[in-house]
């Protein structure tokens, strides 16, 4: 049992990523971080069913939370493997903890879309570069090694039987249907829908705007158009300009002005807006986009 944390810590609670997504999701990352079987690196080998005996979960339920946590960018779920995302703690700094991560990833072949997801995520953290007292480190090998070849495709050639072997870490096909990034269909153009809400429209900029500004100071995906777009499409009663505000604030002045492994900007303002009430200042239904305009006319004065 390398990786279970006897110890569980309620800060996550205060984190809105994860109060964004339901209550399966919570409960399935949860269970993802402390599972007996996870490793150093948050790397846990289950299929599907496994999960959803172990959690509880119905199969449909299963599926659905390891959706909303890859959009979230809490975990990811692909060829059996489950990836905790964060379970790297920062504040370890440990050299004998460090190699042993680099061991952990090092198993993975060195194409594996795990073992290459990990070091995108962690190549520069500084104390994965430390190692015991009289030996070299063996993260740089590892992120050297990974960097030298392409990540192979994630979709297995058109004929290829589901799960074919290879040992725990190697690049066997999975009997499930991933559910990573990687296997969605490639992005739209960026630009907004041709049904996109007139009176949606100067609020889309300056939601983009603010998230192009966090983007900018801490890194990050590029903030699309067509995304921001979508979120306000389906919370289009929200009050967006106050929530911008705030965003911006916890990203860089509060709570999150010290985290660093966030890069999808996009999920974490859906996420914030999503468990948030309609504004009702006013009546029927576009009460939201009405204030949020009046706040925004306001402030273009």
């Amino acid at each position: 049992m390398p990786g279970r944390e006897d110890s569980f810590n309620s800060d996550l609670f205060d984190d809105p990523v994860f109060c964004g997504v339901g209550a399966e999701a919570r409960w399935l990352y949860i269970w993802s971080k402390h599972n007996p079987s996870v490793d150093h690196a948050g790397f846990t080998r289950c299929a599907l069913d496994k999960i959803a005996f172990s959690t509880g979960l119905t199969a449909a339920k299963v599926t659905k939370a390891l959706a909303e946590l890859d959009a979230s960018g809490l975990a990811v779920y692909e060829r059996e493997w489950l990836w905790c995302r964060h379970k790297v703690k920062k504040g370890w700094r440990n050299g004998g903890m460090a190699t042993n991560i680099a061991k952990t990833v090092r198993r993975f072949e060195v194409d594996h879309p795990m073992r290459q997801r990990f070091v995108e995520e962690y190549a520069d953290t500084p104390w994965l570069h430390d190692a015991p007292k009289g030996k070299e480190p063996l993260w740089p090998v590892v992120v050297a090694e990974t960097r030298a070849v392409e990540p192979k495709s994630d979709t297995p050639p058109e004929g290829s039987p589901p799960g074919s072997g290879g040992d725990q870490y190697s690049n066997s096909s999975s009997k499930q249907p991933s559910t990573a990034r990687s296997s969605r269909a490639p992005a739209p153009a960026d630009e907004l829908p041709a049904d996109f809400p007139d009176e949606l429209k100067p609020i889309v900029a300056k939601v983009k705007a603010g998230l192009d500004k966090i983007v900018e100071q801490k890194g990050g995906n590029v903030v699309r158009l067509a995304a921001v777009a979508n979120v306000l499409t389906k919370f289009p009663r929200r009050d967006h300009l106050s929530h911008i505000d705030s965003v911006e604030h916890w990203a860089l002045f509060g709570n999150g002005a010290n985290q660093t492994h966030r890069k999808d900007w996009v999920a974490f303002y859906r996420n914030w807006i999503s468990g948030k009430p309609d504004y009702i200042g006013g009546k029927g239904a576009r009460a939201g986009i009405d204030r949020t305009k009046q706040r925004l006319e306001e402030q273009m004065k």
